[in-house]
């Protein structure tokens, strides 16, 4: 049986065409995807343990260098509450902390000046698809501050009055109405959890408990990501503030004083 040369030319033809519409996969590809079916029941599931994490678990964000993480376990195992149950390490100096109970959490979120090493630990709420690997990832997180009242009135410096101001500020962690505060120009503190820290308010406004009308008070926040620590300003570091005297003026004032108190002495 004779085969047509037309017709072996339209069988390689036709194979050549197959070849061409089935190019190798290369990188720029779009990735093949599987969407998951999951039941109902257990999606429900899912949630309910993610609602139940969320109360119990914090992302923790280093600024520094970051320590082994037989440094880091034993720091926590030393400072955190004794019911902590998971650390475990995410990209770009973060990593998260799991409880057995909400007591843990506060507890954490209460530290102050945590340290590893030389490097400063700060904690942020847990997010269940928070991306660490991301851009900028950690100017997403939550941050926590403290804030006060100028002047503040001393019946408003009671704490259903802080609650009910801190609760509309952010999530509220803890009132500092000890009296080592409560007897200063700023008053009490009020530690919290805030999302947004550049459209946080500047001023509060209140009715008056006197008779008609509003009356004003201003806020003053104090650990804010870059806030400096002496005049508490936002757009530098303590080592750039303006008001901190450089180091040969700090010398000479010490060797005055120094001077004075030899001469007394003589």
């Amino acid at each position: 049986m004779e085969h047509s040369p037309h017709r072996e030319q339209e069988q390689h033809a036709g194979h050549t065409s197959i070849e061409e519409q089935t190019p190798p996969t290369s990188k720029t590809d779009t990735p093949r995807k599987l969407k998951v079916a999951i039941s109902d029941e257990l999606l429900n599931t899912l949630r309910a343990n993610c609602a139940a994490k969320v109360a119990v678990s914090l992302l923790g964000r280093i600024q520094g260098k970051h320590p082994r993480l037989k440094t880091l376990m034993a720091r926590a195992k030393e400072s955190l509450h004794p019911s902590l149950t998971l650390l475990s390490l995410k990209a770009n100096n973060l990593f998260e902390v799991t409880f057995d109970c909400e007591e843990g959490r506060l507890h954490a979120l209460r530290q102050a000046d945590l340290k590893c090493d030389i490097a400063a630990i700060f904690f942020a709420s847990w997010r269940p698809h928070f991306d660490s690997r991301a851009p900028h990832a950690a100017a997403e997180l939550d941050c926590l501050v403290w804030v006060q009242m100028v002047d503040l009135c001393q019946i408003l410096r009671e704490e259903a009055f802080l609650r009910t101001l801190g609760e509309q500020l952010g999530q509220l962690i803890y009132i500092d109405t000890s009296e080592a505060y409560r007897a200063k120009l700023l008053g009490p503190r009020i530690h919290l959890l805030v999302q947004d820290v550049n459209n946080l308010p500047q001023r509060i406004v209140v009715p008056r408990l006197d008779g008609e009308g509003e009356v004003e008070y201003e806020l003053e926040f104090s650990g804010l990501p870059n806030q400096c620590g002496k005049c508490r300003a936002t757009d530098h570091q303590v080592r750039h503030c303006p008001k901190k005297k450089p180091e040969k003026a700090r010398r000479a004032t010490k060797n005055r004083q120094r001077s004075g108190r030899t001469g007394r002495t003589e």
